[in-house]
């Protein structure tokens, strides 16, 4: 049965022509459904048992007719328009418009959570159709509760349109919507800036069941690949490896550089993803142990990296030859275009090289009997392919200090970090090398 509930109070009182007092006798009070001119009726009574005429003539004294009341359908948006007694239909010249009038509903009981919506048509499984304009009310991610054959259907508002109606879509708890679906309700708190207090504007969404619910109970599947999403403003932590619908998974062996966090980026107003190796300290690759090789090579670095600090500890050559750190992008490694330079201290004595063009070198002599310790730190320029490099060494076997800096503009995304000597033909006979990138 259609409720109707009693129109605002412009409604109920005497109509004037305006700029005088003179009643609106025969005046005409025309409603149609919000933003349309389809005509709507309204009720002399809460029951709806009689309906005036569209449109309401207004008597003599310029009030509805025979002492009656105006009455609008619950949840339906009304422009209510007051014309003279000769204008057209829809009128052309109306001496007042008032616009999307919602009927009063008596007070919401302290226990009661929803309001309804109106009288819904089907459409589907996961959409229904309501008069008038109410998508201002009923927007993307409010929750609304909808009795149909099938028995009571909670869900959360994923579209809604406005033509001639309203075409609201639905995300559905459990169960569907059906062909017997007789009443909408929508929750009493608006999914935008509610007054539910939370800590961060990304919170999860509040189920309607009394059941105790996880954090993946929300989870929509995204792909077959085992990457999931969320609707709205939920957060969800994905695993790149095998999870399972609906259950709670430890990982613990996670994969800073394919792992990551779903979150939802209100800029773009979409949902992103975060890389888990970002969040830690950073992602550390295996160390690469000396192996009589004239090179030590880090590759497939991932794009997203914007700092790394390479470690070596007792690091020792079979030669003179200075060692370098290279860096190189998916053209392969690069030996030219470096901006650098290295001081050495020796008891207290700075010796300073030239400038170097062929890489970062970490020291200015170099011996078979030094055992290299320090670290090699490298920073990306802003948003560019420009690298900016610092760093320091001791020799463990002697008193020798250097301190070297410099940068170097690569032509894509550095994708790999070497490690070699300037002559290409020593080789590492001691030590290790380390490399952790975020």
């Amino acid at each position: 049965m259609t409720t109707y509930y009693l129109a605002p109070s412009p409604c109920q009182t005497t109509f004037f022509v305006p700029g005088s007092n003179t009643p609106g006798n025969g005046a005409l009070v025309f409603t149609y459904l919000t933003g349309t001119t389809t005509k709507t009726s309204v009720a002399k009574d809460t029951a709806g048992a009689a309906l005036h005429t569209n449109p309401i003539v207004l008597d003599s004294g310029g009030n509805l007719p025979s002492a009656t009341s105006m009455w609008l359908e619950s949840g339906v948006a009304t422009d209510v328009v007051y014309a003279p007694s000769n204008d057209t239909d829809p009128p052309g010249s109306a001496y007042r418009t008032m616009v999307g009038l919602i009927g009063i509903a008596p007070q919401i009981s302290s226990t009661t959570q929803w309001v309804a919506a109106g009288t819904p048509t089907f459409i589907n499984a996961n959409a229904f159709r309501l008069a008038g304009d109410v998508t201002s009310t009923l927007h993307v991610g409010r929750r609304v509760w909808s009795t149909n054959t099938g028995g009571e259907v909670y869900s959360r508002v994923s579209s809604t349109t406005f033509g001639t109606s309203t075409t609201v879509g639905t995300v559905n708890d459990s169960g569907t919507i059906d062909s017997g679906i007789s009443q909408v309700s929508y929750g009493l708190l608006s999914s935008i800036n509610p007054s539910t207090p939370v800590l961060t504007e990304f919170y999860p969404r509040v189920r309607s069941s009394t059941t105790a619910h996880t954090l993946s109970d929300n989870l929509q599947s995204l792909t077959s690949s085992h990457v999931w999403t969320a609707p709205d403003k939920d957060i969800v932590v994905a695993d790149n490896a095998d999870i399972s619908a609906n259950v709670e998974v430890e990982d613990t062996a996670p994969d800073l550089e394919a792992d990551f966090i779903r979150t939802y980026d209100f800029s773009a107003s979409t949902s992103a993803k975060v890389i888990a190796g970002r969040l830690s300290g950073g992602v550390s690759r295996a160390e690469l142990a000396h192996n009589t090789s004239t090179n030590l090579l880090f590759d497939s670095i991932p794009e997203w990296v914007t700092k790394m600090h390479m470690t070596f500890v007792n690091l020792s050559t079979d030669g003179t030859s200075v060692i370098q750190a290279l860096l190189g992008d998916g053209g392969g490694i690069e030996a030219s275009g470096y901006h650098a330079g290295v001081t050495e201290i020796v008891n207290a004595t700075p010796t300073t090289s030239s400038q170097i063009d062929n890489g970062f070198s970490i020291r200015v002599t170099q011996s078979a009997a030094y055992f290299l310790n320090g670290v090699i730190n490298f920073y990306r320029a802003t948003s560019s392919h420009i690298w900016v490099v610092d760093g320091h060494t001791i020799d463990s076997s002697s008193a020798r200090t250097s301190y070297f800096a410099g940068s170097k503009a690569l032509s894509t995304t550095m994708t790999q970090v070497q490690l070699t000597m300037d002559n290409g033909s020593d080789t590492f006979d001691s030590g290790s090398v380390g490399l952790m990138y975020e």
